[in-house]
Formats: C-alpha cells, structure tokens, sequence
C-alpha cells in the first residue's frame, strides 16, 4: 500500500537550487512479494521487497534570484533533492537523489516561467519520521 505526501507551503530544492514551488506530491511505495504456500490456511501472505519514491512538483523561476538564465532542469537531470512540508527550518523534510523522468516547461501572457517535472528516485531517500 503506497503512502502519500503532498505539501504546497513547503518547496523544493534540487541539485543545491531553491524553487519556488506551487505544489508538490510524493508517493513512496513498496513492492509486495508473494510468499503464499500451502500451510498458510488459505490466506495469501507477502513480504515486502523494494521501495521506491516518484513524484512532481510545479515551481516558477523568479528572476530576482537569477535574471539572467532559469536553473537547468530537464529531463535526465540527477540531484539531491530535498521536498520540505512547511515552511521554516526545521520542518520535516522528504530527501534523496531523484532523476527527473519529464519536464514541461510553460511561459504564459503574464510571463511566468513555470516547470511541471516529474521524478523518481535513485537509492535510498527518508521521508518523514525516519531517521
């Protein structure tokens, strides 16, 4: 069973860069491993195998961190990545190495440039709770 995060007062940083984001979600998930046999009473019984965290995030470039040039972030890119759940230091924090999977890029009339990237991770990452 997948347990899902999803925060829009935080905001991301990937690969040492801060976005602002507009929303966030994370799904981490487990793979689940049959192990019914024929003493198990006719229940089916699992263990669980590999985790794996996915997820997306919308976020503007501002222009007064960087005027001159957006932060590259396309599909392929690998960083750190950290997704915070509220605002402050201190606040629980989803982080790992994530592989961004798609990038859509969009600039609007009133000159927004926004990121729509989804992601996976690569090796382990900690969610909340975990130390």
């Amino acid at each position: 069973m997948a347990t899902y995060f999803a925060g829009i007062y935080g905001d991301v940083t990937f690969d040492s860069v801060l976005l602002h984001t507009m929303n966030w979600n994370f799904t981490d998930e487990a793979t689940a491993i049959p192990t019914s046999h024929k003493s198990s009473g006719g229940f089916a019984k699992l263990i669980t195998g590999m985790r794996k965290g996915s997820g997306s995030f919308e976020a503007l470039w501002d222009g007064d961190i960087d005027l001159q040039d957006p932060p590259v972030i396309r599909s392929g890119s690998t960083g750190a990545i950290t997704l915070r759940l509220s605002e402050g230091s201190g606040s629980e924090t989803i982080t790992g190495t994530a592989v961004i999977i798609s990038c859509e890029y969009t600039h609007d009339l009133e000159g927004a440039f926004k990121y729509n990237c989804s992601f996976e991770t690569d090796g382990e990452y900690k969610v909340p709770g975990e130390a």
